[in-house]
């Protein structure tokens, strides 16, 4: 039951809980969602499918995926020589009993790949399964969130669900973290499903076609499945765009209500080569203007603690530019760390301020290039490590009022 500021849970055979905020993160049967109201809508795949995650022995690289066009067998290296394999299975295999063993899957390679010379042990886990796409009409409903399979359930084959769930929980943690402080924006809550909602819709969309062409048994989809499987090994550009799309790092939150592109002029055309708004932070090297030119990882500068970050693109002469950022962001201190990227080299009439101690080297304009950043220009980015505010030239007044919609 929910209050004008509070939630109270009722678990059988234990007190009555009381929170200002539930999560539902308790899977594609979830209680919470049930108990919301929320609906659950979607279809079933109606194939039956085994899986195990087991060790793997073979002669074939470690870490390179394998599929047999013949009876779509699916095998997805994991770390540690492990890897995930998987394949339909007719219903009378899964009404004959409650899980797939070891051996079935090991006689399954020896006769798919008879040359492999697979070892298969150590397995995690087995399962059959079929393939339930749902969604959940709401994400959110008052002060009670969904997240994971509670709001979004698809075909386990690729990971993804499980990166979809991290993401989920990523996304609103920091949110929620903010508001329950007393810190930020309750609007921020709002932008939990604006964000996250539309990303399942879309990976339900996308999981549920990619496994129907798979498992289609026609002669069209069949040449067609050889064909890609013929032609992708061979194309490199390709492979670290699935790789990006697979690991869910492609996502934009562009259309967010907590993000803003602000842009001048001449500069919007250039910055259509840049990173797009909403999208995570580019992986990038900077270079510390420390006196010893200690090299960080851009991801990780913007990942040390759980705090928004902001990158200030200027010259050492622009003094006034920095000065003006302190005494705004003094208000933020304990929540945005502020990093300078020097544009050009110091000279030495010039003094860096001394109140700011986070400073890197971008002479070459690498990193501002790829930001769509000319001359001057703020990145705001989240503790998600996606960038949601950009001003260039940098503009004081925009970066203060884009602060007042995250911030009290």
């Amino acid at each position: 039951t929910e209050s004008v500021d509070s939630v109270s849970i009722q678990i059988e055979g234990k007190e009555d809980v009381t929170v200002p905020w539930l999560v539902g993160c308790d899977g594609g049967h979830s209680i919470v969602r049930k108990s919301m109201g929320i609906s659950f809508e979607g279809e079933d795949i109606e194939s039956s499918f085994a899986m195990v995650s087991c060790k793997v022995e073979s002669n074939q690289p470690e870490d390179e995926a394998i599929i047999s066009l013949g009876s779509t067998l699916l095998i997805l290296p994991e770390p540690g020589q492990r890897a995930r394999i998987l394949c339909p299975v007719s219903d009378d295999i899964v009404q004959a009993s409650k899980a797939p063993t070891l051996e079935f899957f090991q006689t399954i390679l020896d006769t798919e790949f008879p040359s492999f010379d697979c070892k298969l042990s150590e397995a995690n886990w087995l399962t059959f399964f079929k393939i339930r796409e749902r969604l959940a009409a709401k994400h959110r409903k008052g002060r009670v969130f969904i997240a994971g399979d509670a709001a979004h359930t698809h075909s386990p084959a690729g990971g993804q669900g499980m990166n979809t769930g991290f993401q989920d929980v990523f996304n609103l943690a920091w949110k929620l973290a903010l508001v329950a402080k007393g810190v930020g924006q309750t609007s921020l809550l709002g932008s939990y499903e604006a964000e996250r909602r539309p990303v399942a819709a879309a990976l339900l969309k996308n999981s549920g076609r990619t496994t129907k062409f798979a498992m289609a048994q026609n002669s069209i989809a069949a040449g067609i499945r050889v064909a890609v499987a013929q032609t992708v090994p061979h194309l490199q550009f390709l492979h670290q765009r699935m790789a990006q799309s697979l690991g869910m790092l492609d996502i934009s939150y562009a259309d967010s209500p907590i993000s803003k592109d602000c842009v001048k002029g001449k500069w919007l055309d250039f910055t259509k080569s840049a990173a797009a708004i909403g999208t995570r932070v580019p992986h990038h090297t900077i270079r510390a203007s420390d006196g010893v030119h200690t090299t960080k990882l851009l991801m990780e500068v913007c990942s040390q603690d759980t705090r928004h970050n902001l990158l200030v693109f200027c010259s050492p002469s622009d003094l006034v530019l920095l000065k003006e950022t302190k005494a705004l962001m003094r208000r933020y201190e304990n929540y945005v760390n502020i990093h300078v990227m020097l544009t050009k080299e110091q000279s030495d009439a010039e003094a860096l301020s001394s109140d700011i101690t986070s400073y890197f080297e971008d002479f070459d304009l690498s990193l501002a290039t790829k930001f769509g950043i000319a001359e001057t220009g703020f990145i705001l980015v989240r503790p998600d490590q996606h960038f949601s505010f950009r001003s260039s030239p940098a503009e004081i007044s925009q970066l203060a009022e884009f602060l007042n919609v995250i911030f009290v």
